[in-house]
């Protein structure tokens, strides 16, 4: 261990030598030396006279004496070579190579500071840190940490900074160079951030005003809980206070990854995580104002929650320049036991924060994401998808996936009010007064937005008004595709009496009584050509198509899947147009329908009601048996008091449909669509 500084008191003892010789070599009588405290002048006095010799300042050396601060911590090596480590006084700095760490026995907790200013694998035994200024652990720019858990470790940043601060350095035109955090071991580590900084990641505090962002993090093994505090996520940036500069469009797809403003992955390939976000900031990814990085799961146990439980941060509705579609997260999961919450009912449970959008693909693990249900009527986050007034991009492939929107939103897709053009507000006016349109390419573009699910186990909800899969209420823009997998999508619950749920697979619902301004009828498209798919829609909506009130659809197209779906009889099961009371429609057919797959559609034309003139469907009706060319079908999926169902049957033809039911006998007026065909004959 060594601490540099110049050797001011070796020169002075030399140069005291000299002179007394040379004054004993003149005959002079030496009565008396001292030496003045100020390390550059000397005074000899005798009884004849005084001089007064000044001397030359030391020049400065390389080489070190011996000067030790007081050390909380006790570092060494598993060689018992001497650790590369020398010493301030609130801090040590780690220079580099194997180094394990542990406290002074006799010091439970310090507030001295570690910094890591070199390539180092560095194993913390039981440390507890608290740091007074500055962060508890800092990895420098361009410097590269891989910290071994021992025990049980608990950092703590100082105010406005980080548990772990890893590190980011960048100027507007000049370059960025990141630090690099891998995480692994059999200990546990709890960081947690102060005023306005993540647990690991980014804070406000530094040289620069980027110090918000974050070099890469990567998490292997260990028990590591992460706590951002002010506006800060638990895993990744911090609040960007300064509600200004660019996005970091560098991992966004199409942009070129040379983009001076991007900064680090966090990736988590195992271990037991949680990661808890403050304020507008996500478990794992962005904090207020900032985008999240890519992030990059393919193992470990997981447990985010914040403002979105992984993925970006609040984004921001001022300026020509923000706006809804400002700023985004980029979340791949490929394994993984995943569980994300957003606690505010705006932002995703994966996927955007309010005003963000997301890109999110999903190949493997079980994943389970939900929105807390408090917040305002219509203004949600999508279980997977984009925040409010954010757009997605979501593709799932494979795991096990559970999905539960806010209020307004989907289980998997576009957040509520999400636009392919949208108009910035409040504090976003120009000089004269008119709103300012956000650029061209600002958001993800209505018709790229949307999701695609070729394999997996999918269970997806709405939230109040919001569709199972598609989008939440009065999104422009509405695509889904299936190719395979087994899915399960549910518009969300409303009320007889209201009338307000959202598609199955489609939109959500077209008004909200408490906010009629939030009103779009939102163009559909679906194409469903593989797997398995259960689709229930809420009341007044159908299972696959439109939500109740909307009616507007681009195409729907069915082939080579297996199809069960359910609506309420305010609407077929399978499209967007209304039934009259008798359950016939005059009304034209969805535009761009095509069904090249056998599909029997049937609504009862009763709507039974109870002694109180609730509608019901009474348990007898259930289960529902197709009798016809290519067997029987049997359907269990019928909610009570709902009439209209749409089966895949094997073969085109007409079909008998029994209900088990003594309450109802054949003939009472039960009418059902012939395979392909709007033809009705009766059962």
């Amino acid at each position: 261990m060594r601490n540099r500084k110049k050797r001011t008191g070796v020169f002075l003892t030399e140069l005291l030598a000299v002179l007394t010789a040379a004054a004993l070599a003149a005959g002079a009588g030496l009565a008396d030396a001292s030496e003045v405290k100020d390390h550059h002048v000397i005074v000899l006095e005798s009884p004849s006279s005084q001089a007064l010799l000044a001397a030359m300042p030391p020049e400065e050396t390389d080489e070190a004496e011996e000067e030790t601060f007081p050390s909380d911590f006790v570092f060494t090596t598993s060689d018992g070579s001497a650790p590369d480590v020398t010493f301030g006084e609130s801090r040590a700095v780690i220079h580099g190579g194997a180094v394990i760490v542990s406290m002074k026995p006799g010091v439970s907790v310090t507030a001295q500071r570690l910094t890591v200013d070199g390539d180092a694998t560095v194993t913390i035994q039981s440390l507890a840190v608290a740091a007074e200024d500055g962060p508890a652990l800092e990895v420098l720019p361009g410097r590269d940490l891989s910290l071994r858990l021992s025990g049980e470790n608990r950092l703590t940043g100082g105010n406005g900074c980080a548990g772990i601060w890893v590190g980011y350095e960048a100027y507007e035109n000049g370059p960025v160079t990141l630090a690099s955090l891998t995480v692994d071991g059999e200990g546990s580590l709890t960081a947690s951030g102060r005023g306005e900084a993540a647990g690991i990641g980014g804070q406000d505090r530094g040289e620069n005003a980027f110090r918000a962002k974050h070099g890469h993090v990567t998490i292997k093994g260990g028990t590591v809980t992460a706590l951002g505090s002010g506006r800060s996520a638990g895993i990744g940036s911090s609040n960007n206070y300064l509600g200004e500069g660019k996005a970091s469009a560098s991992y966004k797809p199409g942009v070129s990854a040379g983009d001076t403003f991007n900064w680090g992955d966090i990736t988590i390939e195992g271990g037991r995580v949680t990661a808890v976000g403050a304020g507008n900031g996500a478990g794992i990814g962005g904090g207020n104002h900032n985008d999240s990085g890519r992030i990059r799961i393919s193992g470990g146990v997981i447990d985010a929650r914040g403002d979105s439980g992984i993925g970006s941060g609040l984004g921001s509705s001022k300026g020509a320049d923000k706006g809804p579609g400002y700023f985004y997260a980029d979340v791949v999961i490929s394994g993984g036991d995943v569980t994300a919450f957003a606690t505010n009912n705006m932002g995703a449970g994966i996927g955007g924060g309010m005003y963000s959008d997301a890109y999110v693909t999903i190949t493997g693990g079980t994943v389970t994401a939900s929105v807390t249900t408090d917040g305002n009527a219509y203004q949600g986050g999508a279980g997977i998808g984009g925040g409010y007034q954010g757009a997605a991009q979501v593709r799932i492939g494979g795991g096990t996936v559970t999905a539960v929107g806010g209020n307004g939103a989907p289980g998997i897709g576009n957040g509520a009010l999400a636009a392919s053009t949208t108009t910035s507000s409040g504090s976003g006016r120009s000089a004269t007064g008119t709103k300012v349109v956000r650029t061209a390419g600002a958001q993800i573009p209505g018709e790229s937005t949307g999701v695609w699910i070729t394999d997996g186990e999918v269970n997806a909800r709405g939230g109040l008004g919001g569709a199972g899969i598609g989008t939440g209420n009065a999104s422009e823009w509405c695509h889904v595709e299936i190719s395979g997998g087994a899915v399960r999508a549910y518009g969300s619950d409303s009320s007889a009496a209201e009338l307000s749920g959202g598609a199955g697979i489609g939109s959500g619902v077209f008004y909200s009584p408490s906010k009629p301004g939030y009103t779009r009828d939102t163009e559909v498209s679906v194409i469903i050509s593989g797997g398995d798919v259960l689709a229930v829609g809420g009341w007044g909506a159908a299972g696959i198509g439109s939500g109740a009130g909307n009616k507007m659809a681009n195409r729907i197209e069915l082939s080579g899947s297996t199809i069960e779906a359910y609506a309420d009889g305010t609407k077929f099961a399978v499209d967007t147009r209304l039934l009259s009371p008798d359950g016939m429609s005059t009304e034209s057919r969805t535009e761009g329908r095509r069904i090249a797959v056998p599909l029997l559609q049937g609504t009862f034309v009763h709507a039974y009601t109870d002694e109180e003139g609730v509608r019901e469907n009474p348990e007898g009706l259930r289960p529902i048996e197709l009798r016809g060319p290519g067997g029987t079908v049997t359907l269990t999926g019928m909610p009570a008091a709902y009439r209209s169902f749409a089966a895949s049957v094997t073969e085109n033809g007409i079909y008998r449909v029994y209900t088990g039911s003594s309450a109802v006998g054949a003939g009472q007026g039960r009418y059902f669509a012939r395979t392909i065909r709007d033809e009705f004959h009766a059962g």
